[in-house]
């Protein structure tokens, strides 16, 4: 008797341990936007590539007018063209603080452009701007937040959803390693959005 009640009471808190670590959230459990969060830049697997109605390539290191360059806010001036970069690699390219990178794709045949995106941790939505040639586009992103602070202090995040002005560019439902979007300029400064050319 004392034997199978023994072997009941293990049994259950057998199973009893194991739910409780099914359950246990651990820093798992995700939010919309933490309350003493604040300003941050993050890397994400999404590039640009700026090209013309043709498909022709519209950066060009050689010319500094050409390089997109990212602002967490509109301005009411666009930036002027850095003035310097480093070159990295042959080919790669980092500049306006190392925000921003324009690397050549052998694959495409076009350079593509890197920004780090910007949020603010106290907001699930964030839009900031990367401007061309002074024209802007708009990025918005919808984050989602661990209570888990990185080395930096921000919390750790996951975006969720990437817009170029109004157009759903990256989905988390639909994850990809490398995500190409193709950014056509009309001759007149128009942006059409693509994700083939």
């Amino acid at each position: 008797m004392n034997t199978k009640r023994l072997f009941r009471i293990a049994l259950f808190t057998f199973f009893a341990v194991g739910l409780a670590a099914c359950n246990k959230d651990d820093g798992e459990r995700w939010y919309d936007s933490m309350k003493d969060g604040g300003p941050f830049q993050t890397g994400h697997w999404v590039r640009f590539y700026y090209i013309d109605s043709e498909g022709n390539d519209l950066i060009d290191p050689n010319d500094p007018a050409t390089l997109p360059v990212s602002s967490e806010t509109r301005l009411d001036v666009p930036p002027a063209p850095p003035t310097n970069f480093d070159a990295v690699a042959e080919g790669y390219y980092r500049y306006n603080d190392h925000k921003n990178d324009i690397q050549y794709d052998k694959v495409e045949g076009l350079y593509c452009f890197f920004t780090f995106a910007f949020g603010d941790s106290r907001y699930g939505d964030y839009d900031f701007y990367v401007y061309f040639e002074g024209v802007p586009d708009t990025m918005s992103v919808r984050y989602r937040y661990r209570d888990k602070r990185l080395g930096d202090g921000s919390y750790l995040c996951q975006v969720q959803t990437w817009k170029v002005n109004g157009e759903l560019v990256y989905s988390l439902d639909q994850p990809t390693f490398h995500k190409k979007v193709f950014l056509c300029r009309t001759p007149d400064g128009k942006t059409t959005v693509s994700l083939s050319r």
